[in-house]
């Protein structure tokens, strides 16, 4: 009985040395640096809102793909199609379809990983790892750009084994949070048909 535990805790002391050194291989500088290769993903995403008075959430589908641009499907309403400066918005609900630039869009943008990773560079960017649960996640704290006080910050949480993004968090001038983005079924360098981004 003592031999079969024994082999149990070395059995799992192994495991857990492994799996400890494959994170500590996923350097923060490395983590980041995948995501910014991505070629493409897919992934679904809810998008909670927080004031004083309510919570409401918006469930969404979003395509990336650096060669054809950025989609993010808003539910059964709305698609947002980004290109080349310009958002395509496809509105279901009052059936039309209309173009606007980028500068529109105050939310929705924050939704592509690639906007949050522009802003990264700047210098008052934040990078730091901490534990939750067992795991390991990176946080960027990155300022966001504009006058809207409600929109002053914004934290990416990223997990280290796997660098999948997990919530995208935005906080007012106050540090209360104001809309939380929590990705779901993030799927990397994707095969995504050319006729999705076609509006």
């Amino acid at each position: 009985m003592k031999r079969k535990s024994f082999v149990f805790i070395m059995v799992l002391s192994i495991i857990c040395m492994f799996t400890a050194c494959e994170i500590a291989k996923n350097t923060p500088e490395k983590v980041l640096s995948k995501l910014r290769k991505l070629n493409t993903y897919e992934s679904s995403l809810d998008i909670v809102y927080s004031n004083d008075r309510e919570q409401r959430k918006e469930e969404c589908n979003q395509y990336y793909s650096k060669e054809n641009g950025y989609l993010l499907k808003i539910g059964e309403g709305r698609t947002y199609f980004y290109k080349d400066g310009n958002i395509n918005v496809t509105d279901n609900i009052a059936q039309k379809k209309y173009v606007v630039e980028n500068e529109f869009d105050e939310v929705y943008k924050y939704t592509c990983i690639d906007e949050v990773l522009n802003l990264s560079t700047n210098d008052d960017t934040k990078i730091t790892t901490r534990e939750h649960e067992g795991k390991i996640f990176l946080s960027v704290e990155v300022v966001l750009p504009g006058v809207n006080r409600n929109l002053a910050k914004g934290e990416l949480i990223i997990d280290m084994e796997n660098a999948q993004p997990q919530q995208f968090n935005i906080y007012d001038l106050k540090g209360e949070e104001r809309i939380k983005i929590n990705y779901r079924d993030f799927i990397a360098n994707q095969t995504i048909d050319k006729e999705v981004f076609e509006q």
